[in-house]
């Protein structure tokens, strides 16, 4: 165990995402993207938008590297890692224990730490469960109780709160948190004085911290070059 911790979201905090429709097609067996997609979409129906992609991965009884395959097709054209962002994990690895702490689901957020490289800086990864089995069937299981949302400060799927209190109890001498999204609140609230939050500029999380009282110090960002020129000058890294 190292002296500090950094606990991150992932989705528009480390990668961003762009919507290219043409890339789904592999998802489906006659490459044509359904209306059903469009339907979720419009709707910011999230949640069930993920679900309808797994259930159509299912039913196509795939093999476990075909499912794979799919997904990283799909991510090398959609996702990319925020400007910087690599370079933040590699420079805090050093002395910090580095947790992801996401809303969307295992398989999701340690897929795509591994597609690009970053999965060797992160201790571990907190979220809905879900499991590629060898069968190539997507099993989801249920998320600790404690740790399922909503809770005090919002939060869509997990509570990422407790999930933070919970894994830092009283270990560390200090804690960074970094994200974007309101269901991000709940960590920053929760962390004391001696804390460091980092919202992204722009964002949801920066509008509820702006109207708080959040007691640790907080810091927005650009991209992950802007993160690393604050912790050097505040000597949070060398």
């Amino acid at each position: 165990m190292k002296k500090y911790l950094a606990a991150f979201d992932l989705d528009n905090t480390i990668i961003d995402m762009v919507d290219i429709e043409e890339a789904e097609n592999i998802f489906y067996s006659d490459g044509k993207v359904p209306q059903r997609r469009y339907e979720l979409l419009n709707s910011y129906r999230y949640d069930e938008y993920g679900q309808f992609l797994h259930d159509t991965l299912n039913e196509r009884h795939l093999t476990k590297s075909q499912v794979l395959s799919v997904w990283d097709s799909y991510y090398s054209q959609t996702y990319s890692v925020i400007k910087g962002m690599d370079q933040v994990l590699k420079a805090l690895h050093k002395d910090h224990d580095i947790i992801i702490i996401s809303d969307s689901n295992t398989f999701h957020a340690t897929h795509v730490l591994k597609l690009f490289g970053l999965d060797q800086y992160v201790s571990a990864v907190f979220s809905r469960p879900l499991t590629l089995k060898e069968n190539g069937q997507l099993v989801p299981s249920d998320l600790k109780a404690a740790w399922k949302a909503p809770c005090q400060y919002g939060g869509r799927n997990v509570c990422k709160g407790q999930v933070l209190m919970d894994y830092a109890g009283d270990k560390y001498e200090k804690i960074l948190y970094t994200g974007d999204g309101t269901n991000d609140f709940c960590p920053s609230m929760n962390l004391s004085g001696n804390a460091l939050v980092m919202p992204r500029k722009g964002y949801s999380l920066e509008k509820l911290l702006h109207s708080s009282n959040c007691q640790a110090e907080v810091k927005t960002w650009n991209d992950g070059y802007e993160i690393i020129s604050f912790l050097q000058e505040c000597g949070h890294v060398a």
